[in-house]
């Protein structure tokens, strides 16, 4: 099968998002995460969301493709062989419990890859003033699916920081993932595909067993280090990024890897991976951008 680049810079319709403070906290549980940040309202702030729901905000656009994107005349057919292939997420400021959203995509860059076409999408999460609140990019792979042109890209793309030349591990968190992680993670987000929960759909397409949803995988990684590198002060999350490389089967574990910490810019970036029971990897490329200083989750 083949496609255009043209498609770069189709809209898709806006969706609008009303968040509550029961939403925000099963997405918290979700990721086992009990900061109290999400969960204390008794706090002079109040709860705030944790920031990674931002990938659950987003879902409903990617899921339900037909419905929001289908005036662009995209081919289905060429969507329904994506696979998650890069994620970067920024943050303007604090997601709030209570938030009420307007989310619109836009294909930012097609272009070609020895396995098919990698397709960028980016998703800006605006506020009822019209602000920014958080901006995500998130990159699918078409397999099978190649370019007949050269294919295309926006300037503005997301930039990559070089990783130190140390290649060491600076410390390591291993985690379990428990056997029922990915129908608690489906259930908690609203992140809803067979792949993850149905023995039969996982069997159908060549695996196993369901798989743990890359997004959750990138949500333990985050937590752990905004747990021990940002203070649990969610307010400091400012950007992550990483690619998905491997898949991870609930009754496993998964062990973080961060390989280093620097302080640069008004910034403490940390680079990190994520391997399975193997060594082989499941996060490659991870980046965590900190803001510096105690926010105590304010905005």
């Amino acid at each position: 099968m083949k496609i255009s680049s043209t498609y770069v810079g189709a809209r898709s319709e806006s969706l609008s998002v009303a968040l509550s403070p029961r939403q925000t906290m099963n997405y918290a549980a979700a990721l086992g995460d009990n900061n109290p940040h999400y969960f204390d309202d008794t706090r002079e702030a109040g709860i705030c969301a944790p920031p990674m729901i931002a990938v659950a905000l987003t879902w409903p656009l990617s899921s339900q493709f037909d419905r929001f994107w289908g005036d662009t005349g995209f081919p289905l057919e060429a969507q329904q062989r994506q696979v998650h292939y890069n994620e970067s997420i920024s943050w303007a400021r604090p997601l709030r419990s209570d938030e009420h959203l307007s989310v619109q995509g836009e294909i930012v860059a097609m272009t070609p890859h020895k396995s098919g076409t990698l397709v960028t999408i980016r998703y800006i999460a605006s506020g009822r003033q019209g602000d920014t609140v958080f901006t995500e990019h998130i990159s699918g792979l078409l397999r099978g699916v190649m370019l007949s042109d050269a294919g295309r890209a926006c300037a503005d793309l997301p930039g990559r920081i070089e990783p130190s030349a140390s290649a060491k591990t600076e410390w390591c968190s291993t985690l379990v993932v428990d056997p029922l992680a990915a129908h608690v993670y489906d259930g908690c987000s609203d992140i809803v595909f067979p792949i993850h929960t149905s023995i039969a759909f996982a069997r159908n397409v060549g695996l196993p067993k369901p798989i743990y949803h890359g997004t959750a995988t990138l949500g333990l990684a985050v937590r752990e280090i905004l747990n021990r590198e940002g203070d649990q002060d969610p307010a400091r999350l400012r950007e992550v990024h990483c690619g998905f490389r491997g898949m991870v089967y609930p009754g496993t574990a998964i062990t973080v890897q961060v390989h280093g910490v620097i302080e640069q810019h008004q910034e403490r970036v940390v680079w990190f991976d994520v391997v399975d029971e193997s060594g082989a990897p499941v996060l490659r490329d991870g980046q965590v951008h900190l803001r510096r200083g105690n926010t105590d989750g304010q905005q």
